[in-house]
């Protein structure tokens, strides 16, 4: 029990370190923070905390189909992703300066907007799709966990996990951990918000498109 209790720790810390680079999906939750829309921003990140999951299944029960069909698939992976990131990238620099004018009106229709109607639900569904989608395309996760895994010795001398109790330990911990970087984040992103003006959102706006449009053309050149 304490064996299982100190690799579900140490699958924490691995999921945490290993979601914390702010990449595409870290900017989208910022930017959601930073609108006051902290549930969805927590949706995106609990996306992504369910392919970082993912991810850990395949490093620690060595599931050889599927690592083969990611290296297979790899450049078509990196395209859609960096097509998809370019876009998003640009239309939040472009459109920063609007997105502060929208939000006055976004908000009081969200007001009335039930989070059970069918708008509210595809709205939250598609943050959890977006975030889960846009980790899940990118093999660098699987390669960290790969790393972090053989690094702290948590798998067995055949590169897998002793057992399946042990591997579902590694995997929930990875999500839990994963989960309480994107709090973090929020929380943090949350409360900055509160102590800046509307024109310093909007230029955290850009800068945000900024990281999310050269992650996309990094994801391009992969592919090129």
């Amino acid at each position: 029990m304490i064996s299982n209790f100190y690799l579900l720790l140490q699958a924490i810390a691995i999921g945490y370190v290993v979601a914390a680079p702010i990449g595409a999906v870290g900017a989208i939750c910022i930017r959601r923070s930073l609108h006051g829309h902290r549930f969805e921003a927590l949706l995106c990140g609990i996306g992504s905390a369910i392919a970082d999951g993912v991810f850990a299944a395949i490093a620690a029960l060595g599931l050889s189909l599927v690592i083969r069909w990611l290296e297979e698939h790899h450049g078509e992976l990196n395209l859609v992703g960096g097509i998809f990131l370019l876009g998003y990238g640009i239309y939040m620099i472009v459109h920063a300066p609007t997105l502060m004018r929208r939000q006055a009106i976004t908000d009081e229709d969200e007001d009335d907007l039930s989070p059970w109607s069918l708008a509210g639900m595809m709205d939250r569904l598609g943050m959890i799709f977006t975030g889960f989608g846009l980790t899940i395309i990118n093999p660098a996760t699987f390669l960290g966990f790969m790393g972090a895994f053989a690094g702290l010795g948590v798998l067995g001398p055949s590169g897998e996990a002793e057992t399946w109790a042990k591997g579902t330990t590694l995997v929930v911990g990875v999500i839990a951990g994963s989960t309480l970087w994107w709090l973090t984040l929020i929380a943090g992103s949350s409360a900055v918000r509160r102590n800046v003006s509307s024109n310093f959102i909007v230029q955290v706006n850009r800068v945000l498109g900024v990281v999310v449009a050269t992650i996309g053309v990094l994801a391009l050149f992969q592919v090129f």
